[in-house]
């Protein structure tokens, strides 16, 4: 469904682009719909570019380049551009460009950063301003855009038109369906009548709009709902309904997304907002994401990663129905919790919950468990453990076996926590017995994975290596992947404690095989880590030096201080027993 329009003229920007190359960073500027973003994507070709015309705040920046350089969720943005050694592009950085100017003499130490907006980027170490195309090049894009719907041009009103549309690219792309099917001349007639001092963009797009059909403009309306896009899977539709809002340039194709053309999207909010529906597409969109993303609170795979994609839109889930709909927003935060540990989220969730009737509330205990999580991992344990309690199985109406063993897991966690080791022992088991007893295997996955852990701590490292090793045996018949890779690290630790060294080398070599096939960057790193320790101890030392410097490259590469920081110190260590100490200090 990739569609991108004929690329015309812009020889002298594209040679001036393609020379800067390098550590660098670049504005491109001009005003809207002069063609930024396509000659940037034309120069600067497999570039990882981030959309910022949505975004707002310094987060939804941050986010947004976590998401184009795929970072794990908690890693450092800010690190992991510095050792970037690519091209990044900040498209539509208009209201952003604040943020941007103070991040970017770290962010180009390696990197080449494109920022592309209205006004031009002070700090830029060079800059392009974007004119509109020449005449002769904007008729040229006029009679290919024609040609593409089926229309020959005649090059005297094709020249009125581009003319009256200020050469722009984009005004073209989208007043051209409309000339295609009026005529020319009749489209021109149309542009003459427009208010005088109207943009060419506003006078194009109210057209564009015009021309299509209600089921269209619903299609729009749904997607403008969305902050980032919708997984085209999501809107349910076949693709050749899509098509012809493509080919106008009103629903573009990103990385495997559906977005609305930015002014386009705002046009269509205000209109469903005039018009009444604005509500009932915001509910839409929060049942869409919602469904998609509910099984992170109960799945045995590992979604943090997919909810981290969607964290534009549980945001904004939660800020347009915080007070509308408290349900669907708790919801929302439930799952944004996830990825957001903040004592602001835990109040917002507490008000929202406060404006429910307590039987609702009951009725949605995983609502309950996050908060409940949040509080824990805060260390307000007594909070935590006052909110599981009210959702108690034995106080109200049962609840669905999901949410059970969700809940009784995350007292065993508090238990763990407090020292209370039998009664976290004793939940974990009751964990693991509510699973098979509903014969759910991803969930048996969890618990056994959870006593192994809960026997490690113990000293009891048999009984920690049975564990995991049933857990890797599920988690493989099942092909959970991401847990069977968790699985395989842990019984490799458990292996390594109970003196089975050469033993734990092979496991933690296939536990990262599994990890590099995810493409899991920061448990990578960590894999390395734990092989390098156990080959030191078995005195391979070159090749366990070799794979610290490999965590520790790794990690810094996604921003992970902490972990990258333990490789340090380890590295630190067997240099020092290798009677390196000038290395061993520099790394400390």
């Amino acid at each position: 469904m990739e569609y991108r329009a004929p690329f015309v003229g812009r020889q002298a920007e594209r040679a001036r682009l393609a020379a800067l190359r390098g550590p660098a960073a670049i504005s491109v500027w001009g005003e809207a719909g002069v063609g930024k973003s396509r000659l940037v994507a034309e120069v600067f070709a497999g570039a990882r570019r981030c959309d910022l015309e949505p975004v707002r705040d310094e987060a939804g920046l941050l986010a947004a380049v976590a998401r184009a350089l795929g970072l794990p969720v908690g890693a450092s943005v800010d690190r992991a551009v510095a050792g970037f050694e690519g091209v990044l592009v900040l498209d539509g950085a208009d209201a952003l460009l604040a943020p941007i100017a103070a991040r970017l003499p770290r962010w180009t130490r390696c990197a080449t950063v494109v920022v592309t907006s209205e006004p031009r980027l002070p700090v830029a170490s060079h800059d392009l301003e974007v004119a509109p195309l020449l005449e002769d090049e904007a008729v040229e894009l006029w009679r290919l855009l024609l040609e593409r719907l089926g229309r020959a041009s005649d090059p005297t009103p094709a020249r009125a038109i581009v003319r009256r549309l200020d050469r722009l690219p984009m005004a073209l792309l989208w007043f051209a369906p409309r000339a295609a099917l009026l005529g020319e001349a009749a489209a021109l007639d149309r542009l003459r009548r427009h208010e005088a001092g109207e943009s060419p963009l506003s006078q194009v797009l109210v057209d564009a709009l015009a021309a299509i059909d209600e089921s269209e403009r619903a299609i729009l309306e749904r997607v403008a709902a969305y902050e980032t896009g919708v997984p085209t899977e999501a809107l349910g539709l076949e693709v050749e309904r899509l098509l012809p809002l493509v080919d106008a340039a009103l629903l573009q194709p990103r990385e495997g997304r559906l977005v609305v053309a930015w002014a386009a999207r705002e046009q269509l909010r205000a209109r469903a907002r005039r018009e009444g529906r604005w509500g009932a597409r915001s509910t839409e969109h929060a049942t869409e994401v919602l469904t998609r993303l509910s099984p992170a609170l109960h799945g045995a795979e590992p979604m943090t990663d997919a909810v981290g994609q969607e964290r534009a839109e549980l945001e904004a889930i939660l800020q347009r129905l915080e007070v509308d709909d408290p349900l669907l927003a708790l919801r929302a935060a439930s799952i944004l919790a996830l990825l957001d540990e903040t004592p602001e989220l835990a109040t917002r969730m507490a008000a929202a919950a406060a404006r429910l009737d307590p039987a609702v509330l009951a009725a949605h205990p995983m609502i309950a468990v996050a908060r409940a999580r949040l509080a824990r991992r805060r260390g307000d344990l007594a909070t935590a453990r006052a909110l599981l309690a009210r959702n108690d199985p034995q106080a109200g109406a049962r609840r669905a076996t999901n949410e059970e063993f969700e809940a009784t897991l995350e007292v065993a966690h508090l238990d763990r926590m407090q020292s209370r080791l039998e009664e976290a022992q004793a939940g974990y088991e009751r964990a693991l017995a509510m699973a098979q007893a509903a014969g759910d295997p991803g969930r048996e996955c969890i618990a056994l994975g959870e006593l192994g852990r809960m026997a490690q701590s113990a000293g009891r490292f048999v009984a920690a290596q049975d564990h995991h090793a049933r857990a890797i045996a599920l988690s493989h018949r099942l092909g959970l992947r991401r847990r069977e890779a968790l699985e395989r690290s842990l019984h490799a630790r458990a292996t390594h404690r109970a003196g089975g060294l050469e033993e734990a080398v092979v496991l933690h070599r296939q536990a990262l095989a599994l990890h590099r096939a995810l493409d899991r960057k920061r448990l990578v790193g960590a894999e390395l880590g734990h092989l390098g320790y156990c080959l030191h101890e078995l005195g391979v030392e070159e090749e366990a030096e070799a794979h610290f410097r490999e965590a520790i490259a790794a990690l810094a590469a996604i921003g992970d201080v902490a972990l990258e920081n333990i490789e340090r110190l380890l590295l630190a260590r067997l240099l020092a027993d290798e009677g390196r100490y000038a290395e061993a200090r520099i790394e400390l």
